[in-house]
C-alpha cells in the first residue's frame, strides 16, 4: 500500500446559482466565462439568454452543433435534445476540459423540466391496456398516465437516474480541474417542517421533486455551493415589505430559501450579485487564469503535477533535442505547463513523439 500527501490534481468547484426570472443569472455566468477568456466556454440549455445581451453576443464561446446552431439542447423540449446534451457534455469532457478552465451552463431546470422528463417518459414506460367503465371494455393506457399516476413518483424516479449521470458528469469535470458554473431557475414549495405542525413556504430550485425523489436534495448534496439570488427587501416602520434595487447573492439557508456551501468556502452571508465581487472571496485556486499560461521553465512553488520521472525524462530529451524545438514541440500540442500533464496517455504520446524528434537529429 502506497500513502502520499501530494495531491496530483487541483479539483474544481460546482457552484449552482439559482433565483427568479430577470435577475442576471446569465450575466453573471457570461461574466465568468469572460474572465476566463480562452479558458472559458458556455453552453445554452432551454432558452437563449445570450441574445438580450448585445455586450457579449460576439464575446462569449458557446457550444454549437456541426451547423454552427448553439439553441440545441431544451429548448424545444424534445426527447432527443437530453441525450444529446450528455453526449455533448461528454464531449467536451474529453476534448476541451482541463486544470483551470470554466464551463457555465444556462439553465439546467429548463432541459430537465423539459427534454429529460419526455426522454423518461417514452424510454421507461410502455403503453398498456386498463379496464373503463365508461367504455365498457379495455382501453389504452398511455405512457404519460402511467408516468404521472400516483403523483408522478415513478416518473420521478426516473428523473432521479437521468440527474444522477449528469451530476456524475459535472464531478467529472471537477476531478479534472474544471469550475461549472449552473444556474437554475427558482419556484415556491410547501416546506413541512419537523419541528412544527404547520407547512410553510420555502423557495428552492425549480425540479420536479417530492419527498420520494428530491432532485433538489441531490444537487445540493453534489454542489459546492448553492446560492440564492434576489432582491433585498426591508420592513419598514409601517410594517411593511420594501423591495431594494439591486440583486444580492445569498450563501447561507434560511427558513424562506435553500443555500448551503462547502467547509473551507469563505463567504460573507450575502454579497453583491456580481461575479467580481463573488469571485474576490473565492481563494486563488479558483481563478480560471490561476498559473496554466505560465512559460514551460518557470519555476513553481506548488507541488509538481506532473510525475517526477516523466519530467526527468522530458529534461533529457530536451537536452538532445535543443531548447527552441522542444518549445515549439510542446507548443504545438497546447502544452504551455508541462507539469500540469497528469493523463498518463498523453504523457507517453509527448514522450514518444519527442524521442522521435530526437532520433532524427
Amino acid at each position: 500500500m502506497n500513502v502520499t500527501k501530494s495531491r496530483t490534481i487541483t479539483k474544481g468547484k460546482h457552484i449552482a446559482v439559482y433565483s427568479r426570472g430577470k435577475m442576471g443569472k446569465t450575466t453573471f455566468l457570461a461574466e465568468a466565462v469572460k474572465d476566463a477568456a480562452d479558458n472559458g466556454l458556455m453552453i445554452l440549455t432551454g432558452e437563449d439568454g445570450l441574445s438580450e445581451h448585445k455586450n457579449y453576443r460576439d464575446i462569449i464561446p458557446v457550444f454549437a452543433d456541426e451547423n454552427g446552431d448553439y439553441r440545441i439542447f431544451g429548448e424545444s423540449g424534445k426527447k432527443a435534445e437530453w441525450p444529446q446534451f450528455l453526449t455533448a457534455l461528454k464531449d467536451v469532457y474529453t476534448e476541451w476540459a482541463g486544470p483551470g478552465k470554466l464551463i457555465a451552463i444556462d439553465s439546467v431546470d429548463l432541459i430537465i423540466n423539459g427534454s429529460a422528463t419526455e426522454y423518461c417518459i417514452e424510454t421507461y414506460f410502455e403503453d398498456k391496456e386498463k379496464w373503463s367503465k365508461e367504455a365498457g371494455g379495455y382501453v389504452t393506457k398511455t405512457k404519460r398516465e402511467q408516468a404521472y399516476e400516483f403523483g408522478g413518483t415513478q416518473l420521478l424516479k426516473q428523473l432521479a437516474t437521468e440527474f444522477d449521470t449528469f451530476l456524475t458528469i459535472i464531478k467529472f469535470f471537477q476531478n479534472k480541474g474544471t469550475t461549472v458554473i449552473t444556474s437554475w431557475h427558482s419556484s415556491v414549495f410547501k416546506w413541512k417542517s419537523p419541528h412544527e405542525e404547520q407547512d410553510y413556504d420555502r423557495i428552492s430550485v425549480d425540479l420536479k421533486a417530492t419527498k420520494e425523489s428530491n432532485l433538489r436534495e441531490m444537487l445540493k448534496n453534489n454542489c459546492s455551493m448553492l446560492l440564492f439570488a434576489d432582491i433585498k427587501t426591508t420592513v419598514n416602520k409601517n410594517k411593511r415589505v420594501v423591495g431594494g434595487d439591486r440583486a444580492f447573492l445569498f450563501t447561507e439557508g434560511t427558513a424562506s430559501f435553500d443555500a448551503t456551501k462547502a467547509r473551507g468556502v469563505d463567504l460573507p452571508e450575502e454579497l453583491e450579485f456580481d461575479f467580481h465581487v463573488f469571485k474576490k472571496y473565492l481563494k486563488d485556486d479558483y481563478t480560471p487564469k490561476k498559473e496554466y499560461n505560465r512559460k514551460i521553465d518557470d519555476v513553481v512553488a506548488d507541488p509538481v503535477k506532473a510525475s517526477p520521472q516523466f519530467l526527468t525524462a522530458m529534461e533529457q530529451l530536451k537536452e538532445k533535442v535543443g531548447e527552441d524545438k522542444y518549445n515549439d514541440f510542446l507548443l504545438s500540442h497546447k502544452i504551455t505547463c508541462l507539469e500540469s500533464v497528469i493523463d498518463k496517455d498523453v504523457q507517453t504520446k509527448l514522450y514518444k513523439g519527442l524521442k522521435a524528434l530526437v532520433e532524427r537529429k
